[in-house]
């Protein structure tokens, strides 16, 4: 926890499919939240986090890094190029030309497993459950 002028901001550098929640419980603690990407698993949990910020007083930030030795959980429900590469584009993007009104995606999975190169995983097969979304 970074305590600067007052102000308190707790990291949250759980698996995808705990940011929601976890970021909800720093909320309700009253500190501000700072996620690795993606923000939360779908669009309707990340929705109600920022509602919950907002009503709070508090913001929410997201890291758009990530560096895994068992990456295995990227290819988990909210995993995939879409929550897991796109934060890196569309970060560059709205500092090169500002604000979004609206943002679209179309995909699709070429496979229903994949393999990790990192040690100790390196050549694992694990099923895809990244949806085309």
């Amino acid at each position: 926890m970074l305590n600067h002028d007052g102000v308190q901001i707790v990291v949250n550098l759980t698996i995808p499919a705990a940011h929601a929640e976890v970021s909800s419980a720093i909320l309700a603690a009253g500190k501000h939240v700072w996620t690795e990407k993606p923000l939360t698993v779908d669009r309707a949990s990340g929705k109600a986090v920022l509602e919950q910020a907002a009503a709070a007083g508090l913001r929410v930030g997201s890291a758009p890094d990530i560096l895994h030795p068992n990456p295995q959980f990227l290819l988990a429900r909210g995993g995939g190029p879409l929550l897991d590469m796109g934060p890196y584009y569309l970060t560059t993007l709205v500092h090169v030309f500002g604000a979004v009104d609206a943002v679209a995606a179309i995909g699709s999975k070429s496979r229903t497993s994949g393999s990790c190169r990192p040690v100790p995983t390196r050549g694992r097969r694990s099923p895809s459950r990244c949806p085309p979304t």
